[in-house]
């Protein structure tokens, strides 16, 4: 599990599964797939949106919280994560703060597969 991760009560994650830097995941979750960096997630491998109050708390600049917002909606609204990950990472200009690059890149590795928008509501957009 990467730097600070926040796991809620009766969580219950999976072996292997990764969970990236700064995610948050609520009390009685059911993780068995890859959690990107950066994201609330909720229920059975389901994501919210972006740790938004995380972010802030630990003094992620704003333009990179922007840069991150951008490409967690582009990413989230193409169905293959990793492709579109590809995409972006390979566009000119490409992102190029360290937040958003290191959830970028974590699309580009793993054998499990990767949490997914949850579909019930719209992604949080502010914190």
């Amino acid at each position: 599990m990467a730097k600070d991760v926040f796991l809620g009560g009766g969580a219950a994650v999976h072996q292997f599964v990764r969970i990236g830097q700064g995610a948050m995941i609520g009390g009685l979750s059911e993780i068995s797939l890859d959690i990107p960096p950066q994201v609330l997630v909720s229920g059975r491998n389901l994501i919210s949106g972006l740790n938004l109050i995380g972010m802030k708390r630990r003094k992620i600049s704003q333009s990179a919280v922007s840069e991150i917002k951008n490409c967690f909606f582009e990413l989230m609204k193409n169905g293959n994560l990793k492709k579109s990950a590809t995409e972006i990472l390979n566009r000119k200009p490409s992102p190029s703060g360290d937040v958003t690059l290191d959830f970028l890149n974590f699309f580009l590795t793993g054998n499990r597969g990767f949490a997914r928008l949850s579909k019930k509501k719209s992604p949080q957009v502010d914190g």
